[in-house]
């Protein structure tokens, strides 16, 4: 950070082999995943909160135009994973331990007045081999995140 490049958490990827350098170019923030091996670096994107995944090494999920979007920093592919519009935005997101769910936190409003009143959260679980929804919360429902069933050797 000396030298005025931000680091979050979420920077490392799973192999501890890449990290993720952002930076702001005017008013948009310009991520590239760079490689601590071979010193090169890849272009991410432009957009917000970019992370990777916690079972791939070569894939950064983020937010761009109210939408979640992921790019394989190996092949260039980018691909839509939630379509968002202005009325209904994807605001956070987080990978399930093993990235094959993505848990969208979405923000609507009515009215054009982003406001408590008129405002309404969803909680999406989308399910990544599909790219479906799998289960929604509303508004203030106690959620249970990424709980994983017991193995039938540690019930016995």
């Amino acid at each position: 950070n000396a030298r005025g490049i931000t680091f979050r958490e979420t920077v490392w990827s799973p192999d501890s082999k890449k990290v993720i350098i952002s930076s702001w170019v005017g008013n948009l923030v310009e991520a590239f995943a760079y490689d601590l091996a071979s010193k090169d670096s890849t272009y991410i994107d432009t957009g917000r909160n970019f992370v990777w995944s916690p079972s791939d090494n070569d894939l950064v999920a983020y937010i761009k135009d109210y939408s979640i979007y992921t790019r394989n920093v190996a092949t260039g592919e980018i691909d839509l994973i939630y379509k968002g519009k202005k009325k209904k935005s994807a605001g956070e997101f987080r990978w399930s331990p093993k990235g094959d769910f993505m848990m969208i936190h979405t923000r609507s409003y009515l009215l054009n007045i982003d406001a408590p009143p008129l405002r309404r959260s969803l909680i999406i679980y989308l399910s990544m081999a599909d790219k479906r929804e799998s289960r929604v919360y509303y508004d203030d429902q106690r959620i249970d995140t990424w709980i994983e069933a017991p193995n039938e050797t540690d019930t016995k």
